[in-house]
This record gives C-alpha cells, sequence and structure tokens, in this order.
C-alpha cells in the first residue's frame, strides 16, 4: 500500500495549480471540493494553514502534526489524525475506522463511525454521531453527547488503569523467559558456551521489553491522569 505524501509546500503549489478558492489564512481558508485533489491514500503533514474539505473521498488518510483542518461532507475508509488538533469533522460517514493518536481540540460532528479507537487523547468533542466499537487508552477530558451505539462500553470509555494492560500483554513476554529457562535447563548438558549466552542475552532483551513496557504505560498513564474523566450527556 503505497501513499502519496503532501507537505506545506505541496500544499501551496497545488493551491496555485488547481486555483483553490482561498489563501490558506483563517479570514480566508484554502476551500477544495473537488474529490481529486488528493490520492485516496494520502498522508498530510506538519502543516498549520487553514483548509476546508467539502465532498471529497478518501480511502486511507492520515494527518500527522495538523492543525485546521475541516472535513465536510467527505467519506472515509479510514482516517488516522496523529498529534493533531484544531481539527472538525462534520456529516463524515467512516467505512472501517476513525483513530486518534496524542490529539486535542478534535470535534466530529453528526457523522457515523463503525470503530473508533483513541490513545491519550483530550479535549476531543462527539455529538450526535453514531459510534459502533469504542477502544479508549488512557484518554481523558473528552465530550461525548448525544451518542448513539448498539452497545456503550461505559468502562472502556472511562480511565483504565494500567494494571488492565499489564494483565492483558505481559503474559506473553513472561512466558518467552520461561521456555527459555527451561530449555536452558534442559539442553545444558549439549548446549556450548555460545548458545548458552545467547539464551542468556535472549533472556535479557525480554526482561529489558518487559521493563520498558511496563514503565511507557505507567508514564502514560501519569501523563493522562491530571485531565477528568470522559462525559457523557
Amino acid at each position: 500500500m503505497s501513499y502519496i505524501k503532501y507537505f506545506k509546500n505541496d500544499i501551496i503549489k497545488k493551491s496555485i495549480n488547481e486555483k483553490w478558492k482561498g489563501d490558506g489564512t483563517l479570514e480566508n481558508p484554502f476551500l477544495i471540493e473537488s474529490p481529486h485533489s488528493f490520492s485516496e491514500q494520502s498522508v498530510i503533514k506538519d502543516t498549520s494553514l487553514h483548509i476546508i474539505l467539502k465532498n471529497c473521498s478518501f480511502k486511507y488518510l492520515t494527518l500527522k502534526r495538523c492543525k485546521n483542518i475541516k472535513f465536510e461532507h467527505c467519506t472515509f475508509e479510514v482516517l488516522y489524525l496523529l498529534k493533531c488538533s484544531d481539527i472538525m469533522i462534520k456529516n463524515c460517514p467512516f467505512n472501517l475506522k476513525l483513530d486518534l493518536t496524542k490529539c486535542h481540540h478534535i470535534q466530529v460532528f453528526d457523522s457515523s463511525i463503525p470503530f473508533l479507537e483513541f490513545f491519550r487523547c483530550y479535549d476531543t468533542h462527539f455529538q450526535v454521531c453514531t459510534i459502533n466499537k469504542i477502544h479508549n487508552y488512557f484518554s481523558r477530558g473528552n465530550l461525548f453527547e448525544h451518542i448513539t451505539t448498539p452497545i456503550l462500553d461505559y468502562e472502556s470509555l472511562m480511565n483504565k488503569f494500567p494494571k488492565q494492560y499489564y494483565s492483558k500483554f505481559l503474559p506473553y513476554p513472561i512466558v518467552g523467559i520461561i521456555l527459555l529457562m527451561l530449555s536452558i535447563v534442559r539442553f545444558s548438558n549439549n548446549i556450548t558456551s555460545l548458545q548458552l549466552w545467547s539464551f542468556i542475552g535472549a533472556i535479557f532483551l525480554l526482561v529489558s521489553f518487559v521493563c520498558i513496557f511496563v514503565l511507557v504505560i505507567s508514564l502514560d498513564y501519569k501523563k493522562m491522569k491530571k485531565y477528568s474523566p470522559n462525559r457523557f450527556l
């Protein structure tokens, strides 16, 4: 799967070539109404230009470190926002997924979303949306207003403690460590010194992975704990 990447200068060049309305400022944003202005599989990176996209269709669209973009009556298979802010999504149907990672000041209105996944997000606002499934990873301080969903898992939307993630993911590396230790014991008389140190090195790497995993999860939780719980109206 190949994506076409657009940076700020690329967008400015397209605005000239395609004669978009506006100049990308707050007072006069770019207005894009052509469904062919961007590829169906696109990545837009590092832009704060004010852009309004209307009636466009995307298969996979990724925004990285972007702000001041508004979507109206657009359709998506998947929309992925990474470290974005001041993004508005209005009257947009999704076929698969909306994924928000480390975002804030995101507004989603009157949209249908089969699967919402958001990680370490705050100050996002969902209003009058249909959301079939929600996964929350340490996101707090968000507002869900007049949301329609077949089964709303309030527990998943509220803050989850790190221990829930430890219990979910830790068994895999622990089993790996145990298997490696059993292998050392089982074949200790038949393995060479090089093989023994290879086993020990593998155990060290697995232990290091576990420690880093625990630290990262704890830091993520600590950073988001200062925000209030998610609210439902």
